[in-house]
């Protein structure tokens, strides 16, 4: 919805218009799920007024990103003129109410839980999956350039795996799980999954050899 041609709406590119109302096959795609499982969600948030639908086009929209982008644009015009006492030197954001005239015709009044913007939803899941969740802005920056190589599939059975083997480490251990952007920048998530387990120092493995005395040196003469 942040990267949505109108700011805050939940539309797809596609269309001779070049952005559409997204199909609840769609929608299941985008936040990994099926469209039998967003079907009933769907409804539940309509329900209980939590997404809010367009006038004439049923498109869902966060009234709260829309006043937000509205707020936005309005400081940037005030700072073309030079500034604006009514202006808050934080994100942008201006004091009184805002004028939603360039907005779309909103469908009611009611008010939503804020949403982030500008997050990526396969970014943030893979990251939410990650047993260690820590520096998040460097990791979603480390998870993005991992998700231009391989299938978000990929990445987020990689780091369910990785976290299901951490589970098994001795609570000393743990500390060491490496940070998130550091695991992710290092290819980590393809690496052989038996050598997440953790592995007691005095348990011999295949490819261990175990030391030789001069008694067995000599049964080999």
């Amino acid at each position: 919805m942040a990267k949505s041609e109108r700011t805050g709406f939940l539309q797809v590119k596609g269309g001779v218009n070049g952005w559409v109302n997204p199909t609840l096959e769609q929608v299941g795609k985008l936040v990994g799920s099926s469209e039998a499982e967003i079907t009933p969600l769907l409804g539940e948030l309509k329900q209980a007024g939590v997404c809010s639908l367009e006038e004439g086009t049923g498109i869902i929209f966060s009234r709260r990103m829309v006043r937000d982008h509205a707020a936005y644009e309005q400081a940037c015009e005030y700072g073309k003129r030079g500034g604006n006492p009514r202006i808050i030197g934080v994100k942008g954001r201006v004091k009184g109410r805002v004028n939603l005239s360039r907005q779309p015709s909103l469908a009611s009044s009611i008010s939503i839980l804020p949403l982030a913007s500008g997050l990526d939803p396969e970014a943030l899941a893979i990251y939410e999956a990650y047993p260690r969740r820590v520096a998040r802005a460097h990791a979603l920056k480390a998870i993005k350039a991992a998700l231009a190589k391989k299938p978000s599939a990929h990445l987020l059975d990689a780091t369910r795996a990785f976290a299901s083997a951490t589970e098994g480490w001795p609570a000393d251990r743990r500390q060491f799980i490496p940070y998130p952007a550091s695991w992710f920048n290092s290819e980590s998530y393809d690496d052989d999954r038996t050598a997440w387990a953790y592995i007691p120092k005095d348990t011999t493995v295949p490819w261990q050899r175990r030391t030789s005395t001069d008694e067995d040196h000599a049964k080999g003469f």
